[in-house]
């Protein structure tokens, strides 16, 4: 299924929508003339909208740190789409040289891995989003718009 670019940047919260999403699109790997758009491409733009959000960046950088992403984002989107279950975690960590994310599958490895991380000292922990409600909700959300623009 493929979903509008005003659509996804409207769920996404990015201020000025679209032409904010367009400008960032070689950034977030959306091809250049790309009005519809997947639903591995629409988490990425939700993400960059929460990153801007939740650590209060400039769109530019949540938009590098959250290309960083598209290869688990496009796995869990995939098994979504399946009606696979998931539980996908993405914890962000503060680095010397900028901020990190790295996949967790399940809460045991989750866990693990924050373990890992927080025991070394230069990896401080920033935020950890839950990938697959972040999947599940981008998608229930786009498909809610979608039954409004048929019923008017």
């Amino acid at each position: 299924m493929h979903y509008r670019l005003s659509d996804v940047a409207e769920v996404a919260g990015l201020a000025h929508g679209s032409a904010r999403v367009m400008r960032h699109r070689g950034q977030l790997g959306i091809a250049r003339y790309a009005h519809r758009l997947s639903l591995t491409d629409a988490c990425i733009i939700v993400l960059t909208g929460r990153l801007t959000d939740l650590l209060g960046m400039p769109a530019a950088g949540a938009a590098r740190i959250a290309s960083q992403a598209r290869a688990i984002i496009a796995e869990v989107a995939g098994r979504w789409d399946r009606g696979g279950d998931d539980d996908t975690f993405l914890v962000f960590f503060t680095l010397p040289g900028g901020i990190w994310c790295e996949p967790a599958h399940g809460r045991m490895e989750y866990h693990a891995l924050l373990d890992v991380m927080t025991a070394q000292s230069e990896h401080e922990p920033r935020l950890s989003l839950n990938l697959s409600n972040l999947v599940m909700t981008t998608a229930g959300a786009l498909k809610q718009n979608k039954k409004y623009e048929r019923a008017h």
